[in-house]
């Protein structure tokens, strides 16, 4: 596949979360080293923001591309910018498990969670890397399906995971539904969800976490946002947000970036 023709690939996932996408473009522009890349930059900001603005830090990606568009064309200062935005990206996964870890509760974890987020993948692989027993029961996530992608994935790393009816899943949530969940699947509930994006007024993510986050408040159950700093945003989420995605109220929400813990907005 060509490099222009990995670009249209890119801007045609439908099903890949926010920080998937990022490492895709910035996968894309590595391979675009040694190429007339000049024309690229003319053109994939603005179509990174017109096909995902709902998606804040393919925003923040979108505002580097146009700052380095403006310098003269260079072979080394494209690699640069990849390396550094990859290594940056990296560092702050990476520092946003150790804040979050401290916080979940102690022993076996049964986590609970939705669609496809590479900042979830990257914590609970954190997770099992430094020993804890995780298990995760992840929403087929309708109409997408990645929810289903992400269950294989998860699997395909080691990890004990099962895809559930969207419907099903909320329902396995509450404590006392217990012995209603699969076997094996045991510890102590929590939910961790993405976010494509952390605005004052709301979250912007996959249709179904506010229903998620909304049955785990009632089942008081501890519940997450995990959302890297690039994400987090200082104007009002975006009115289009496509068929895939919905804005949640901050009120009542806890957001963790590798900043530390955000909290909810006032009501």
């Amino acid at each position: 596949m060509t490099e222009s023709a990995q670009i249209e690939d890119i801007l045609a996932d439908r099903v890949s979360g926010a920080s998937e996408i990022e490492s895709r473009v910035l996968s894309n522009l590595e391979g675009l080293a040694g190429t007339d890349w000049s024309s690229v930059l003319d053109t994939l900001p603005d179509r990174l923001l017109e096909t995902f603005p709902q998606m804040a830090n393919l925003r923040s990606l979108a505002e580097d591309l146009r700052q380095l568009a403006k310098e003269p064309a260079s072979t080394d200062a494209l690699r640069e910018f990849v390396t550094k935005r990859a290594a940056d990206k990296a560092r702050r996964e990476l520092r946003l498990s150790h804040v979050v870890t401290p916080l979940l509760p102690a022993g076996d974890l049964l986590v609970f969670t939705l669609s496809k987020s590479g900042t979830v993948l990257a914590v609970i692989t954190d997770l099992v890397a430094a020993g804890r027993r995780v298990a995760v029961l992840v929403a087929e996530s309708r109409p997408g399906g990645e929810g289903a992608r992400f269950a294989r994935e998860l699997g395909d790393k080691g990890v004990k995971c099962r895809a559930c009816d969207d419907f099903l899943l909320l329902s396995l949530v509450p404590k006392e539904a217990a012995s209603r969940r699969p076997p094996g699947y045991i510890g102590s509930p929590v939910v961790l969800v993405g976010a494509d994006g952390v605005h004052p007024d709301a979250l912007v993510n996959k249709i179904g976490t506010r229903a998620l986050l909304e049955t785990a408040r009632l089942a008081e159950v501890p519940a997450f946002v995990l959302a890297s700093s690039t994400k987090i945003r200082n104007e009002a989420s975006p009115r289009v947000l496509g068929s895939l995605f919905e804005a949640i109220p901050r009120y009542g929400t806890l957001v963790v970036s590798e900043l530390g813990v955000l909290g909810g907005a006032a009501a």
